[in-house]
């Protein structure tokens, strides 16, 4: 998943530095977000229902990740690649996700009614989910798919990898 978001970002600049990313569903790792930080300097809201939040299991997968950067990663300048290796170290030092938050600037917000209204229009760069969507009731769909495009900066991106093998 981190290869092909940095090939998507290389390719078709979905993310930039600077750039403001909304995470749905992020889940017990963040890790779209934790791991875009990892290659550009952004600001993420990581969005949830329910904390079901697992920092051990996060720091397992950067440790994985961290032993894989450089072949996963060749076409990624030594200076990206060594800023990614220094964040995964800052991860990795961190006692909390409260901790890592105030490391990258992120927010953590939990809704359970899912709503996404308390956000201004147009004030994303890309909305991005991994393993989220098919959790979502049908009926509720619609309604998601409209504020993710409302919560959209004109030229934004939304990115959804969906596991048609787990639920549905």
């Amino acid at each position: 998943r981190v290869s092909r978001m940095v090939e998507l970002a290389r390719t078709y600049g979905i993310v930039r530095d600077g750039g403001r990313v909304l995470e749905l569903g992020s889940g017990w790792l963040h890790w779209e977000a934790i791991t875009l930080c990892l290659f550009f300097d952004i600001e993420a809201v990581l969005f949830d229902v329910w904390d079901n939040r697992q920092l051990s299991g996060l720091k397992n997968y950067l440790q994985q990740l961290q032993a894989k950067l450089h072949d996963q990663f060749g076409g990624v300048s030594d200076d990206i690649l060594a800023r990614a290796r220094e964040r995964i170290g800052m991860v990795l030092s961190v006692k909390s996700f409260d901790e890592l938050y105030d490391l990258f600037g992120f927010q953590y917000v939990i809704d359970s009614s899912g709503s996404l209204s308390q956000f201004s229009n147009e004030s994303f760069d890309l909305v991005v989910s991994g393993g989220v969507l098919e959790h979502v009731k049908r009926e509720a769909v619609a309604l998601l798919v409209r504020d993710a495009y409302r919560l959209l900066k004109p030229g934004g991106w939304a990115l959804h990898g969906i596991n048609i093998a787990d639920h549905l």
